[in-house]
């Protein structure tokens, strides 16, 4: 039978240790994606100030287009980011040194396997959240390496999902523990914070000082990205922990 080796602490040590190592790459690698998908944020997200800024004035029908392909490019472009940190801590876990753009490439590669595995994953989640919301959950949890696994060891649709639940299966009230502990500490991190730039923002708006709103945009931004990295770190490194 697999046995963890690493406790919480120990577990949180590592991830905070890689973390700190690959902290200038992560953030190289977000640079890059930044750009085209804040251009998507910027038309999705109707409300931010950088959409009032540029102001577009498009007809129903090119507005509801360009809506859903945005939408969807989004969505596939953080595919790609989240597909390129894991490829880049792989490979620093490795000790190989790969450029940033050889790793989109890698991860462009394996974009197709991840989108198969993603969508098969919420398909069946919400199927089965349909029927009975207990089991939505526990596929949910068993399965949540399957796109780790296509990522690190190169599995494929149904394999992926195999082997994320036999690392999973035994133990499952630990790994729910370990992630949910790790949310919310992150949350109680993230939110207050948020909260108050919200409120600048706000502030900012109702007083037509919108170039200051559009900064603590950014600065929210930021800070969501700061824990957005770490939380890709402790995935990597639970993943690791849990194949052994």
């Amino acid at each position: 039978m697999m046995i963890l080796k690493m406790n919480f602490k120990k577990l949180m040590a590592a991830s905070l240790t890689s973390y700190r190592i690959n902290f200038p790459r992560l953030w190289g690698i977000t640079a890059i994606f930044l750009v085209p998908f804040l251009i998507m944020e910027a038309y999705v997200l109707r409300h931010s100030t950088l959409w009032q800024i540029l102001a577009i004035n498009l007809s129903p029908t090119v507005s509801k287009g360009l809506y859903l392909i945005t939408v969807v490019g989004a969505f596939v472009l953080f595919l790609l980011y989240y597909g390129v940190i894991i490829k880049y801590l792989v490979s620093a876990d490795k000790g190989i040194k790969s450029s940033i753009p050889s790793l989109y490439r890698e991860a462009s590669g394996s974009l197709g396997s991840v989108l198969k595995v993603m969508g098969i994953y919420f398909f069946k989640v919400l199927m089965w959240s349909f029927v009975f919301l207990i089991p939505g959950i526990i596929f949910g949890v068993l399965n949540s390496f399957a796109v780790m696994a296509v990522l690190v060891e190169g599995k494929q649709g149904k394999e992926a999902f195999v082997a994320s639940q036999k690392m999973i299966r035994p133990f499952f009230l630990k790994f729910l523990d370990y992630f949910l502990f790790v949310f919310l500490l992150l949350a109680a991190f993230y939110i207050p914070p948020v909260l108050l730039i919200d409120l600048l923002i706000r502030g900012f708006v109702n007083t037509n000082i919108y170039m200051w709103s559009v900064v603590a945009e950014y600065l929210e931004l930021g800070i969501l990205i700061f824990m957005g990295h770490f939380l890709f770190v402790f995935g990597f490194c639970f993943y690791k922990e849990f194949k052994g």
